[in-house]
């Protein structure tokens, strides 16, 4: 039992140490500015500190968008949850053709300091969850199985 209970506390710890909730008071100045300029009308905003940056999660016109910000105040990178719908056809096509009956979840748009990419979570039975980024002509950018 002590094993287990040293076992839990040292998760704790190590998942305390890598990200910590903040009200936004406890964010540097810098940092919330670039948040306040970049993203008019937020809702339900989290801050989370990083080891590298900062992480808000927000609802903008209730679509979910997370923004990585640095402790200068630049904008890393942001991230929106899509559509599928709203993948571009070459991203919609290229699943189509290389993970023929794969059914698409959780669809997220990522820019990157004006590098776009879109990851996608492809799910299939009998098959290996795969997480895949496209580029907008539909080349894959990157990906792991899941």
């Amino acid at each position: 039992m002590k094993k287990l209970l040293s076992a839990f506390g040292f998760l704790l710890c190590v998942s305390a140490a890598t990200a910590q909730k903040l009200a936004q008071t406890a964010v540097p100045a810098p940092v919330v500015k670039t948040f306040e300029t970049q993203f008019k009308s937020p809702a339900k905003v989290e801050w989370e500190k990083k080891t590298n940056h900062y992480e808000v999660k927000f609802e903008i016109n209730k679509i979910n968008h997370k923004a990585k910000i640095d402790g200068t105040g630049k904008l890393l990178r942001v991230d929106t949850d899509i559509k599928h719908t709203d993948l571009p056809a070459a991203v919609q096509k290229a699943i189509t053709t290389q993970y023929a009956g794969y059914k698409i979840k959780d669809p997220e748009k990522f820019d990157e300091g004006g590098k776009i990419t879109y990851k996608v979570e492809l799910k299939k039975d009998g098959a290996e969850d795969q997480k895949v980024h496209f580029n907008p002509d539909g080349t894959v950018a990157k990906k792991k199985a899941d």
